[in-house]
């Protein structure tokens, strides 16, 4: 995956299906092996834009609301991942893409929301990929363009 963070653009590789793929990223000559942290973070992201994946990260599955998103019909899912955490995820009514995800991380000074927005989703073989990410935590937020996707590459 070529990503722009700002002007930097970093190349990122690896083994969504298997837990124990190698994971690498580059920005320049060098590539570096991804963390195993890293490479879940990617994983889970990756995840999420292939609604039909969904079943590998959630447990169970609770009431819909009908919502606006941007103007449009949507919808608000409410999930448990297998950690236990609750998440509500937002679908584009039409298209059934997911358009947004918010965590929320119980601490004791109340939940702690993560957000990310899913936009400007485009066709790379044929799947619709987002191509640009927005992650938005209390006082924190950063974005993230998606600039090509490639299947099969090799690790590096």
């Amino acid at each position: 995956m070529h990503t722009l963070y700002g002007d930097l653009a970093v190349v990122e590789g690896f083994d969504i299906d298997h837990r124990d793929g190698v994971g690498w990223k580059r920005a320049g000559e060098s590539a570096i092996r991804l963390k195993q942290e890293e490479m879940e973070q990617i994983r889970t992201e990756v995840g999420m834009a292939f609604p039909h994946t969904l079943d590998n990260y959630y447990t169970a599955w609770g009431s819909s609301e009908r919502m606006e998103v941007d103007g449009k019909a949507g919808y608000i899912v409410h999930a448990t991942r297998r950690s236990g955490l609750k998440e509500k995820l937002v679908f584009d009514g039409q298209s059934g893409l997911l358009v947004q995800r918010v965590v929320s991380i119980p601490t004791v000074l109340g939940d702690y929301d993560s957000r990310v927005d899913y936009r400007h989703y485009r066709s790379f073989d044929g799947l619709q990929v987002p191509t640009e990410f927005f992650f938005a935590q209390p006082n924190l937020s950063w974005s993230r363009r998606v600039t090509s996707v490639e299947w099969n590459v090799p690790a590096e």
